[in-house]
């Protein structure tokens, strides 16, 4: 969610500073240049929300990935093996790894 608001926060500003920009520039000033530049603002607000909540959603996939690929699934697989030889033992899981 922090990337969303962030993206939304300086897309907004993007878009207001480019309408501010362009209507200076031009040969005649604008007496709507508020209303141009509140609605140039909050489009590149929702734009880069949903660029900010597309990047952010993948990059979580990404992480859990790589943790599942690094080596949590062996963990996760020498977990597995210690309940079963604690269940064919008559022991505990914990007396396996020596915790208390």
């Amino acid at each position: 969610m922090g990337r969303t608001v962030k993206y939304a926060v300086v897309a907004a500003a993007v878009g207001g500073a480019v309408v501010v920009v362009r209507s200076f520039r031009s040969a005649e000033p604008s007496e709507e240049l508020a209303r141009k530049a509140a609605t140039a603002a909050g489009a590149g607000a929702v734009a880069g929300g949903v660029a900010g909540l597309v990047l952010d959603r993948r990059g979580r996939r990404r992480r859990a990935r790589k943790l599942l690929t690094r080596g949590t699934s062996l963990t996760l697989g020498l977990g597995e093996a210690a309940k079963v030889v604690a269940e064919l033992t008559g022991g505990s899981a914990n007396e396996l790894y020596g915790a208390s």
